[in-house]
């Protein structure tokens, strides 16, 4: 189990992000809860509070190249928590040439 608290990554997060996280959880700590190596890759869970996302990753990839990127989907998470809880309206405009079906 790791934990970072809020206030470690404040130099990663807007003054904003930080104080809407820190509002909504107190200087609580983002956890990764899961770990895992299988056939299929390595999972990683993290979760603060009530809240978890998990990510994939290629297991070929070194041990520096995957700390880098487990460190830049704990700051997404943060991030997406924070807008989640913003105050700030959400304005919304569909992506072009995504949406689709796509053959698997």
């Amino acid at each position: 189990k790791v934990n970072l608290t809020i206030g470690e990554v404040a130099s990663v997060l807007t003054e904003t992000e930080r104080e809407t996280l820190v509002n909504e959880f107190g200087n609580a700590s983002v956890e990764i809860t899961k770990a895992e190596k299988t056939s299929q890759g390595i999972f990683v869970r993290f979760g603060i509070k009530d809240f978890w996302v998990e990510h994939h990753y290629d297991s070929e990839i070194s041990n520096e190249e995957l700390n880098e990127q487990v460190e830049q989907d704990r700051i997404g998470f943060l991030k997406d928590l924070a807008r989640k809880f913003s105050k700030q309206e959400i304005q919304k405009q569909e992506v072009e040439g995504l949406i689709g079906s796509y053959a698997i």
